[in-house]
């Protein structure tokens, strides 16, 4: 279904070389540590921070307004903030794309991101068999202006 690549294409890259950063931000910590971490992030040096935290503490609908705000939030600085939820299903044909496990955000330069997306889809299959639906929930509406 992906053009036989994983769900992440450039994730393994990335944890070879150092560039991810995961952080567990614990049920005691208040919502606002999520922003402090996007902040403190040197995204020159780090190509994924992911911010885990227990599914217990927010809903997947909770979860997706969290992304909307901070997208909102470091939209003028390059930034694009992603979500994955175990309450929510998300697949691509058959793969399902959850880690189903923990509330994750994914967080990442949008230019960068957007240049590797585009790659994907002019010189590999990956894209080939996604629906407009699926692509529009993952990919499009990170290259619209107003996030």
């Amino acid at each position: 279904m992906l053009g036989d690549m994983p769900p992440c294409p450039y994730a393994q890259r990335a944890r070879l070389e150092n560039k991810v950063v995961m952080r567990w931000v614990s049920d005691a910590e208040p919502d606002s540590n999520f922003w402090t971490h996007i902040q403190n992030t040197d995204f020159n040096q780090t190509d994924v921070l992911i911010l885990i935290t227990d599914i217990k503490r927010w809903s997947w609908q909770y979860t997706y307004k969290i992304r909307c705000e901070l997208n909102h939030t470091f939209r003028r600085d390059d930034i694009v903030v992603l979500e994955d939820h175990p309450g929510y299903k998300e697949k691509i044909g058959s793969v399902h794309m959850s880690n189903g496990r923990y509330c994750l955000l994914l967080v990442q330069r949008k230019s960068k991101l957007n240049r590797f997306s585009d790659m994907l889809k002019e010189t590999t299959d990956y894209y080939k068999h996604w629906t407009q639906a699926e692509l529009d929930d993952v990919v499009t509406w990170r290259h619209e202006d107003q996030l």
